[in-house]
């Protein structure tokens, strides 16, 4: 149903009204924030079948392995009020509308700690390592990750799931990209070397800026029109790919360089020519790659099924929920503060 209603109204992404109204419908209910209560969650998690899993998901996301102390600076649950952080947060992003998102993100898995806790978060599109353990949304792949605690932040537009009714073999012989370039090396070489070949369909959607052609800009189209081709390329912009988890939830292909950034997905577990075609840093063999998978049906469907599978992971919100709390669980654990838990 979730499904249906954000495909007729909102063109396959999640609605901006529904998640403002829950997320402060949220917000404005009192919650039992103490040991206990969280107590209370870690049992739940601790009597799934699938709790092994979890753990690991939560050790991965916080990868703190020997106790530390926070700087001073580091700032009590109980003062992270909305508002209040907004403020903060617009050095590290200048969009308060996305600062709004990433409290409300945060603050659904830190309300039910108690207030004295201790952390440092930050907002936006991280791309370099942390020196102290703090809260983000996304990471570097190739370096020391221990300090860049992930939590799943910016959810709502990044986490978009899709039902596509349209089996790979019936699609068109082609790969689409609508995007932002905005100065993303990969994305404008994209553009440069395949606008015009004829099994590419490109453009951006933003205004055109620097040098980048007129003829390059297009009108935004639905995500369930991009599904109509067999290819959706899949490149990262200021960190993540945004676009990645929706093709990979689709019977489309996405189509993608090695990636460099992680964030609640784990892009960095993904293997390529198993869950996405991988193609070169320099697009080089992009054109060799269409064509091959063009000839080779049989293994584009089974990259996509396998997507499928990997993206099924993420589908349980009780249980993501529950390893957001496990993840800041540990976070506290290895900070050296304690929740007065015994699970």
């Amino acid at each position: 149903m979730r499904w249906f209603v954000n495909k007729m109204l909102f063109g396959g992404k999640n609605g901006q009204l529904p998640y403002w109204v829950a997320s402060m419908c949220r917000y404005l209910t009192p919650m039992r924030a103490d040991a206990e209560h969280v107590e209370a969650l870690l049992r739940e998690a601790a009597s799934r079948d699938d709790y092994e899993y979890m753990l690991a998901r939560a050790a991965f996301y916080c990868q703190l392995d020997v106790p530390c102390t926070l700087p001073t600076e580091a700032h009590t649950i109980g003062e992270y009020r909305y508002g209040k952080p907004l403020r903060a947060a617009q050095r590290f992003y200048p969009d308060e509308s996305l600062a709004k998102t990433y409290f409300f993100d945060s603050n659904e898995i830190l309300r039910h700690f108690p207030h004295h806790l201790r952390w440092i978060h930050l907002f936006g599109d991280v791309t370099r390592a942390m020196d102290v353990p703090t809260v983000v949304k996304t990471r570097p792949i190739a370096c020391d990750r221990r300090n860049s605690v992930v939590l799943n932040l910016d959810k709502n537009r990044h986490f978009t799931f899709l039902h596509d009714t349209i089996p790979f073999r019936e699609k068109k012989d082609m790969l689409i990209c609508r995007c932002s370039i905005n100065g993303q090396p990969q994305r404008k070489r994209l553009f440069r070397e395949f606008f015009h070949m004829p099994w590419c369909d490109l453009g951006e959607v933003a205004d055109v800026h620097d040098d980048n052609l007129p003829e390059w800009r297009k009108p935004k189209i639905s995500l369930y029109k991009h599904l109509e081709n067999k290819y959706v390329a899949c490149f990262e912009g200021n960190d993540v790919a945004s676009n990645l988890k929706w093709v990979m939830s689709s019977k489309s292909a996405a189509v993608m360089c090695r990636p460099t950034c992680e964030s609640w997905f784990m892009e960095s577990l993904l293997v390529p020519g198993y869950h996405y075609i991988e193609v070169a840093p320099d697009l080089s063999d992009l054109e060799e790659k269409i064509a091959y998978y063009n000839a080779h049906v049989e293994e584009a469907e089974a990259i996509v099924a396998h997507a499928n599978d990997y993206v099924s992971q993420f589908l349980n919100p009780r249980r993501e929920f529950l390893i957001g709390v496990m993840t800041m669980m540990r976070y506290f654990t290895m900070t050296g503060q304690s929740v007065e838990c015994r699970v």
